[in-house]
């Protein structure tokens, strides 16, 4: 590495970290920046939460199942990474939700399985009576504010109810994120709905102005070959940057404000940058000594 090249290391070779390294790859070569990328991966495989197995001549997702078609971010990546001839849209209106050993189906206007209209939600044999009246009484008024530090499962009880957002919505964002939303922060949780709720004051008036936005035919993509078609196409473009078997164990503080990063608890590697990108649970235990708040 030249001695004033800047190295930028990213933490986790999931979709998100691909991802930054291939937008960050972009702008160093676009812009000839005296910048190393460095994906250190823990694992001998890229993809992280998408992980797509063949079984005989099918595909089969295990992970995260779907693409939401609504953020227009994803289906803009898709697109410029040339994969749109292998996706495949959702068909046959909208998805079930699967408990208690029985499937609901929801004969309603919906967004990710909760009601458009409110009243709606008397047609909900999943919710009981005091989840129906949480569901009316919290959407009536607005949340607390999205720029709380708030579990994406709380930020939606807080709009929706308790049993409303974990019987209804938990089923259709862990096929995206394949993600306990009880640890996904609000901060992560890329929803056009946060930005609209604050326009027009509470979800149902902005579902209400945003028929697009409902459940039906093609809201939902994967690939003919699975979602880690996704990932493969993005480690193709960053491949001389990942390392494989490369477990990050702690992050500190070091000298002119760089960071040192311990991997495999046997080697070390300065960095100028650090960029973590794995679940959230592991987030934390990384940093000793440095200050997060």
């Amino acid at each position: 590495m030249e001695k004033n090249k800047k190295r930028i290391a990213i933490i986790g070779s999931g979709v998100t970290g691909l991802t930054l390294a291939y937008r960050l790859q972009q702008q160093v070569e676009e812009e000839d920046l005296p910048v190393e990328i460095i994906i250190l991966e823990s694992s001998i495989r890229t993809g992280g939460k998408l992980f797509t197995m063949k079984f005989g001549e099918e595909f089969y997702d295990l992970g995260a199942e779907s693409i939401d078609t609504r953020l227009p971010e994803a289906m803009s990546l898709v697109e410029e990474l040339g994969l749109q001839d292998e996706v495949e849209l959702s068909q046959n209106d909208k998805q079930d939700v699967y408990a208690f050993n029985k499937l609901y189906h929801f004969d309603c206007p919906t967004y990710k399985g909760i009601p458009v209209k409110r009243t709606d939600v008397w047609k909900y044999d999943l919710v009981s009576f005091q989840g129906k009246l949480s569901f009316l009484r919290d959407t009536y008024f607005s949340g607390t504010d999205a720029t709380q530090e708030l579990t994406t499962k709380g930020y939606l009880a807080q709009r929706i109810g308790e049993e409303m957002a974990e019987y209804v919505a938990e089923p259709y964002f862990s096929k995206i994120y394949s993600s306990d939303i009880d640890e996904i922060g609000i901060h992560g949780f890329n929803e056009p709905i946060i930005k609209l709720e604050e326009k027009y004051g509470t979800w149902t008036k902005a579902l209400e102005n945003h028929p697009e936005m409902w459940d039906g035919d093609g809201v939902y993509a994967t690939f003919k070959h699975g979602l880690e078609t996704l990932t493969n196409k993005l480690a193709e473009q960053v491949t001389d940057t990942i390392r494989f078997s490369k477990k990050v164990t702690e992050i500190k503080q070091s000298i002119n404000n760089t960071y040192t990063l311990d991997i495999n608890k046997k080697e070390q590697l300065r960095v100028d940058s650090v960029i973590v990108a794995t679940d959230s649970g592991s987030y934390k235990e990384l940093f000793t000594n440095i200050d997060l708040s």
